[in-house]
């Protein structure tokens, strides 16, 4: 009997001596980085486009041209993959991706061709990288008018580059 309140005792100042304990609290010793502010996209739209009417402007802009259309938009960077899949409808697998640097971002430029209501259409874009975001212009035209267009496009896409909004 003696032995079984010995253990108890002994019990009860181990037990005791948990409830008394203080609760560590722990932070994160990473600071959290600010993101930066997306940059502006510079393009030289041609001279027959004009802004179509969208009800969400955080889709983008699509500019109506005669026989094509413009997108331009602003997406979260850091996949490549969902970026593509979103704009040309294809995984990056299948579409041939040219990677060059521009102003120190990556750019992505490549070219597709999708189903259309009357016939097959050709589409063309650039991404330009800057590591938090993915810049996208691109163009979809019916491909019987996209050969003669190309001169057109060319320009479009030179003139594509990013402006700082940081001031």
């Amino acid at each position: 009997m003696l032995k079984r309140i010995v253990y108890l005792l002994i019990l009860s100042v181990l037990l005791s001596g948990c409830a008394a304990q203080d609760f560590e609290t722990v932070m994160d010793t990473q600071p959290i980085l600010e993101t930066q502010p997306a940059a502006g996209i510079r393009i030289q739209l041609p001279e027959d486009a004009s802004l179509a009417v969208l009800g969400d402007e955080s889709v983008g802009k699509i500019y109506l041209c005669e026989g094509y259309e413009i997108s331009v938009q602003t997406l979260t960077g850091g996949d490549l993959e969902r970026t593509l899949r979103e704009i040309t409808g294809f995984t990056k697998d299948r579409l041939t991706l040219l990677k060059t640097v521009q102003d120190a971002t990556h750019r992505y430029d490549c070219v597709w061709s999708s189903a259309g209501e009357t016939e097959q259409r050709v589409g063309k874009l650039a991404i330009l990288d800057d590591g938090t975001f993915h810049y996208v212009v691109s163009v979809m035209a019916d491909e019987s008018v996209a050969e003669s267009l190309q001169d057109r496009f060319d320009d479009l896409f030179r003139s594509f580059s990013l402006v700082s909004t940081e001031q």
